[in-house]
């Protein structure tokens, strides 16, 4: 039986009643803060139910590689809930990795377009690094590429969140990328529902768990 709507109906059903009161306490805030815990839970929170809706379609549409990409994702979206959570200093270190993550990125383009010297991104680079460097000091951070990787916020939220998400990475990724076992193996009908239905079930218990984590920053009525 598929029931595939009536989890996402309830999925939906749980992020509403997350996002009122974070959106209440940012409202509350102001825009003057440099960071706001609330906005950085509600980012989630909305990650979380899209990255679902994804994992539905992909069940929809019995694609395997969708699926499992979509339950990845929701995997380090499980970690990131729970290492957030936790408290708002590490979800100010989320934050603020936004300007590592940007400046990553731009430093992989820079050394890609040096392998083409016909390529001239010199200015294009100059600026983008200069308004990476003005929101860093804004914030009063160093400016460097190095942000938290999910693996190293798996280990510090206990041996049982490490292993479980060595494993199901391992599981997911598998499926995900274009390994010699997807290459190679010519998967059946059945065994394509099998591991459909597989990513989705632990897609869908990751989503429930990263609200549940989500849920424990609300404060009760």
């Amino acid at each position: 039986m598929d029931n595939t709507e009536a989890d996402l109906t309830q999925l939906i059903a749980r992020s509403l009643r997350i996002s009122e009161p974070l959106n209440r306490r940012i409202k509350s805030e102001g825009e003057k803060a440099n960071f706001s815990y609330a906005n950085t839970l509600l980012c989630l929170c909305a990650e979380v139910l899209s990255a679902f809706g994804s994992l539905a379609e992909a069940r929809s549409r019995k694609q395997v590689r969708h699926a499992a990409w979509a339950s990845r994702n929701l995997l380090e979206l499980s970690i990131w809930c729970e290492y957030c959570v936790r408290s708002e200093s590490n979800a100010q270190t989320f934050f603020f990795d936004t300007t590592k993550d940007a400046l990553g990125f731009v430093n992989a383009f820079a050394s890609l377009a040096s392998m083409a010297p016909s390529v001239t991104s010199d200015a294009c680079v100059a600026n983008a690094k200069e308004r990476l460097g003005a929101v860093a000091k804004a914030h009063s951070l160093d400016l460097d590429d190095e942000f938290k990787r999910v693996h190293k916020a798996a280990k510090e939220l206990g041996k049982d969140q490490e292993a479980a998400f060595r494993y199901l990475n391992t599981i997911l990724s598998k499926l995900t990328h274009p390994t010699a076992f997807v290459v190679n193996i010519n998967i059946d009908d059945a065994s394509n529902i099998g591991l459909v239905d597989m990513s989705y079930q632990i897609g869908l218990a990751l989503a429930r768990a990263s609200l549940s984590e989500l849920e424990k920053a609300i404060p009760p009525h």
